[in-house]
């Protein structure tokens, strides 16, 4: 099944982790990089994304929305503190929509009870969620526990990560059968 034809989740939010492990090895100009792509997503297949509506928001101590369109170098706001997964959990459950949900994190956040959250998320209110390993130093681990599926994007794989969980996919791509599906 192509993406066109899967049921598009038309609201994206994207979580931006802006703890403080995350001004470390250059993980929050990746951060940065990551999501002035995900801003211009439209713009890369205007006939697939057109309808798509995104906000994005910082989360650490608390969560709040952020304007990633401005020019400002820092539009993440302050590095600092810990992430808390209470205070996401808190967050998501008090939305009157139920929008799908990006997680730009390196993994390493206060709360290790990752599963209780993916649960509640999961089946009590049903969002989707995929998480997006920023940093070389990433706990894939902590992130599969989050993500929907257990699966985790890496963020040179951000395009395929908005996609999956736009349109509700795996994620995966399948290679073609034969070089007949390729070329016309």
């Amino acid at each position: 099944m192509k993406a066109k034809d899967k049921k598009m989740n038309s609201l994206l939010y994207v979580i931006v982790d802006t703890s403080g492990s995350m001004g470390v090895m250059g993980k929050i100009h990746i951060q940065k990089r990551l999501c002035r792509c995900i801003n211009q997503i439209r713009l890369l297949s205007p006939e697939k994304y057109s309808a798509l509506n995104i906000q994005f928001f910082r989360w650490g101590t608390t969560v709040t929305e952020i304007d990633v369109q401005n020019n400002k170098e820092d539009f993440l706001g302050p590095i600092e503190g810990s992430s808390d997964i209470f205070v996401l959990s808190d967050f998501l459950m008090g939305l009157s929509s139920t929008p799908a949900v990006l997680l730009l994190s390196d993994g390493y956040f206060s709360n290790p009870d990752a599963l209780d959250f993916k649960k509640l998320i999961d089946k009590q209110y049903g969002f989707v969620l995929r998480a997006v390993a920023v940093g070389s130093d990433s706990n894939i681990r902590q992130l599969k526990k989050l993500s929907s599926g257990n699966r985790v994007n890496l963020a040179e794989d951000i395009v395929m990560a908005v996609d999956s969980v736009v349109f509700q996919g795996s994620g995966t791509v399948k290679p073609p059968k034969s070089i007949n599906q390729i070329l016309p």
